[in-house]
């Protein structure tokens, strides 16, 4: 599956999304501008560490954002590059899960198939 999310193909899709989204610097402050020109030299290298299991995503940039009722709330903003991995990942496993989560005509019925039996879900509802 590694290699299906580090495809050529996945990596252009994710690399198209995170720019057509506009996708804000993180702690590196590297902009969307020139994200093209940083996986053209590094992708190889990117590919080597993310398959020997040695990638360690940047830290976030921290951001607070005014809220309507005049309160703030803290915004976790990755680096671009981190939004084409994560971008990529999310390209091959939503899909997966997506059908998963769809077939699920209600909340108890999506609860039953994770495994929460009726007298869980009883226990959970505060009942007897």
């Amino acid at each position: 599956m590694l290699e299906q999310i580090l495809s050529p193909a996945n990596l252009n899709a994710a690399y198209k999304r995170v720019v057509q989204n506009k996708g804000a610097g993180g702690v590196d402050e590297m902009e969307v501008e020139f994200l093209k020109d940083y996986l053209i030299k590094e992708k190889d290298a990117l590919i080597t560490t993310i398959l020997a299991g040695k990638y360690q995503p940047n830290p976030v940039r921290r951001v607070l954002i005014d809220k309507d009722d005049g309160k703030q709330r803290q915004l976790g903003i990755p680096t671009v590059v981190d939004l084409v991995i994560q971008q990529a990942i999310m390209q091959v496993l939503s899909p997966i899960y997506e059908k998963q989560f769809s077939s699920a005509t209600s909340r108890q019925a999506l609860l039953y198939q994770i495994g929460l039996k009726p007298a869980k879900l009883v226990y959970l509802k505060g009942g007897p």
